[in-house]
Parts: C-alpha cells; sequence; structure tokens
C-alpha cells in the first residue's frame, strides 16, 4: 500500500507532462588492451600470438530512470587469444595448427539501499520468497514513472577452438 509510495520525490518544477527533474550519476569506465606476438623460429616455421582483453564497467545511481531510485551496477569483461603455429614442409606440404579460446563474463546488480522492504517497512509475507535483495516489489502506475529492480545477470561463457589444417 502506501509504503510503496514512500520512494516516489515530490514534485519539485511545474510543467505539462512531468513534474519532477533530477541530475543523476553514471560512472562509465571502459579499456581495451591488445597484444601481439610474431615469432619466426627458422626459415618454415612461424608463430604467432593475438589477444585482446576489454573491460567495461558502469555504475549508474538511477539504472536510467527518471527518479533516482533503484540504481545498477554492469561490469562485463571479455578476452580474446589466439597462437598460430604453421610451418612449411615443402612448397606443397604446409601445416597450420589454432588455438583460440575467448570469455566473457557480465555482472549487473542492482544498487538497491533505498529500496530495501526494512527500509520500505513492508513486513507482510512475501508471496514469492526468495527475493534476493530484499527489495520491495516493482511498482508500475499508469501515468507514473514506474520503478523497480530491473534485470540481475551474472553469467559468463568460454568457448575454445582447436583446429590444425594440413595441405598437400
Amino acid at each position: 500500500g502506501p509504503a510503496l509510495l514512500t520512494p516516489f520525490p515530490l514534485p519539485n518544477i511545474q510543467g505539462q507532462g512531468f513534474n519532477y527533474v533530477t541530475q543523476t550519476v553514471a560512472k562509465q569506465n571502459q579499456n581495451e588492451q591488445i597484444y601481439r606476438f610474431d615469432y619466426t623460429l627458422g626459415q618454415k616455421t612461424q608463430i604467432f600470438v593475438r589477444g585482446v582483453r576489454d573491460s567495461f564497467d558502469l555504475a549508474d545511481t538511477s539504472n536510467g530512470s527518471a527518479l533516482n531510485i533503484v540504481g545498477n551496477i554492469n561490469d562485463r569483461s571479455g578476452v580474446i587469444w589466439s597462437v598460430n603455429v604453421s610451418h612449411t614442409f615443402t612448397p606443397a606440404m604446409v601445416n597450420v595448427f589454432n588455438f583460440s579460446w575467448s570469455g566473457t563474463r557480465i555482472l549487473n546488480l542492482p544498487v538497491t539501499d533505498n529500496f530495501t522492504r526494512e527500509k520500505l517497512g513492508l513486513t507482510y509475507t512475501e508471496l514469492f520468497p526468495g527475493n534476493a535483495f530484499g527489495t520491495a516489489p516493482d511498482v508500475a502506475i499508469q501515468g507514473y514513472t514506474g520503478y523497480g529492480v530491473g534485470s540481475n545477470l551474472d553469467t559468463f561463457h568460454h568457448m575454445f577452438l582447436f583446429r590444425d589444417d594440413f595441405s598437400v
């Protein structure tokens, strides 16, 4: 009931279609490193290694909402590495071996400091227990900006590739 309306701010501007304006903070760090290594072992054997590592970290106090109620932390990182060895036995016989690895991790978590059940005084039993962040339910009221925790994602994946091409 009324406790769910607590996070809604009081109007701070008069305007048609809106009555609240705020400035939010979004910190975004991004970097990428590219690695390259080439080596010739002899006239007939070459090795190269390539690598890319990047990261994207975003901390947004409002998660894109006009209300500045529930924030978001979004950390993403990825890598790609490739090793290639080629050997020429004869001008007509060549072997090329390649190993590649790529992986990403995405961690997307809400910042719920001012949106917890305890802070809003919500003591009723949850319909679906197991609320990982202890937050109030999402609220959507026609004509008003809604609020809620949004998506929570913690995932990673890796992919490996082995390839050996022998041509005669």
